[in-house]
């Protein structure tokens, strides 16, 4: 028996089958735990990723990522002054406009070279104009790997918090969590 003062019981939502899929617009890119990103250490792999894993201990000696080979480094180097020479010249409103248009094309095209070194570029013209600080090559060469997900061992004073601004600022600015 019902009485007046209970509360309704909320709808239940339907359930999705397989025959009758959801489209869903993705709003940030699609970028998920695995070979590239790491795992979330509060689940367990699953049968898949455990499959990626293992692929990657197996090729990692024969193909590293970008960030390690050092013959990678002075392409990087020489964008990313590309993108210094014109970052300069910017106003701050400019320079506002400039990385909104970034984060689209990062969350559009995702973390290739050229849009690495643009983030990596805008990241060291704030600093250097709101800190006074601007990263060196060595430290942009470590955020770079850092991006890549592997350790960059800096001796003391050679700037790790600095270079960790480049690996979380573009990681932020692409919707990376």
């Amino acid at each position: 028996m019902k009485t007046a003062n209970a509360p309704a019981a909320a709808p239940t939502p339907p359930q999705e089958t397989p025959a009758s899929p959801r489209a869903v617009a993705r709003v940030q890119p699609f970028l998920r735990p695995g070979t590239r990103l790491g795992v979330y250490p509060q689940r367990q792999l699953r049968a898949d990723e455990r499959f990626e894993r293992t692929l990657e201990r197996m090729l990692l000696p024969w193909h590293p990522p970008r960030g390690a080979r050092r013959r990678e480094w002075p392409m990087l180097l020489r964008k990313l002054e590309q993108y210094n020479a014109r970052l300069r010249q910017l106003s701050e409103t400019d320079l506002d406009r400039w990385v909104r248009g970034l984060r689209q094309r990062l969350w559009r095209e995702h973390l290739t070279l050229e849009n690495v070194a643009g983030a990596m570029a805008t990241v060291r013209e704030v600093a250097g104009r709101a800190l006074g600080m601007r990263h060196h090559d060595e430290q942009i060469i470590g955020g770079w790997m850092l991006l890549e997900g592997m350790l960059a061992e800096m001796a003391t004073g050679e700037g790790k918090t600095l270079t960790a601004t480049l690996a979380a600022c573009t990681a932020a600015l692409a919707g990376i969590p």
